[in-house]
C-alpha cells in the first residue's frame, strides 16, 4: 500500500490531523488505528472539559482556538456533539496557590478570557454541592465547559472518510522505515505502507512510536482516575467542571 501521509493513532487528535490534512490537499492519507472501534483510548475515557484557563501564554491561545472549533464543529462537520458550555471551576487551598493562579488570570484577561478571581461565597453559588472546607478562594471561566470527544471523534472521522481518508481500524503500526532523515514507509501487522510522511498521534504510546524514527519525545503518560456513579436526584443539573 502507498500513501503521502499515514497518521497513527484512530483518537480525537488523530482523526482532527486527518481530516484537516485532507481538507488542505496533503494527497492520499491512511490512518491507522489498532483497536477495532476509533477513539477506544484516553479520548474515549476522557471527561471531555475543555477550558481557557492556563498559565502560558502558547496554551490559551491554542484554547481560544480550540474552542471556537469546538463550538463551530457541528456546522462545520455536519455532525451533532453533545455540548454544555457551564464553566470551569478552579478551587484552591493555600495562598500560595491563589496568588499564582491570580497572575494566570491576568494574563488571561489580557488575551481575552473572561476568567475570574472568585471568592468563597462564589463558589458557594456556582457549586452549592462543593464542601468549602480548606478552600482559599478559586477561578473560574463561563466560557469553559464539556464536549463529547467521542462525538467529536466519530465526526472527523466521517468527515475525513468523505474527503478520502482510508481509515484502518484493527490494524497497528509496530515500526517506521527511516532513510536518509525521513520516514520512508510505515510497517503494521498488515505490512507496510510506503509513504512520504508520518503522522505521531498515539496519544499515551507517542514517545515508543517517536523511539522507532529515533527521536526521544519528551511525552509520558500519568493514569487519571473518573468515577462513574448512577442517576441520583441530587446530582447538579448543569455541568459545571470543578
Amino acid at each position: 500500500m502507498n500513501a503521502d501521509v499515514v497518521v497513527i493513532g484512530g483518537g480525537i487528535v488523530g482523526t482532527s490531523i486527518a481530516y484537516h490534512l485532507a481538507r488542505l490537499g496533503a494527497g492520499a492519507i491512511v490512518l491507522l488505528e489498532r483497536e477495532p472501534l476509533l477513539g477506544t483510548g484516553s479520548t474515549g475515557l476522557c471527561a471531555g472539559g475543555f477550558r481557557h484557563q492556563f498559565s502560558t501564554e502558547i496554551n490559551i491561545r491554542l484554547s481560544l482556538e480550540s474552542v471556537r472549533m469546538i463550538l463551530g464543529f457541528a456546522e462545520e462537520l455536519g455532525h451533532p456533539v453533545d455540548l454544555h458550555q457551564d464553566g470551569y471551576l478552579f478551587l484552591l487551598s493555600t495562598p500560595g496557590e491563589l496568588a499564582a493562579f491570580r497572575q494566570n488570570v491576568a494574563l488571561q484577561n489580557r488575551l481575552g478570557v473572561p476568567a475570574e478571581v472568585v471568592d468563597l461565597d462564589e463558589i458557594a453559588r456556582l457549586a452549592p454541592h462543593v464542601s468549602l472546607e480548606g478552600i482559599a478562594g478559586g477561578t473560574y471561566c463561563a466560557r469553559d465547559g464539556i464536549g463529547d470527544p467521542s462525538g467529536m471523534t466519530g465526526g472527523y472521522a466521517a468527515g475525513a472518510r468523505r474527503l478520502g481518508v482510508e481509515i484502518l481500524t484493527g490494524v497497528a503500526a509496530t515500526g517506521l522505515s527511516v532513510e536518509g532523515g525521513r520516514v520512508r514507509a510505515v510497517e503494521t501487522t498488515e505490512g507496510p505502507i510506503r509513504c512520504g510522511a508520518a503522522v505521531d498521534a498515539a496519544g499515551p504510546h507517542a514517545r515508543a512510536v517517536a523511539a522507532w524514527a529515533g527521536v526521544d519525545l519528551p511525552v509520558f503518560p500519568e493514569r487519571r482516575h473518573v468515577y462513574t456513579t448512577f442517576p441520583f436526584p441530587e446530582a447538579p443539573r448543569d455541568y459545571l467542571m470543578v
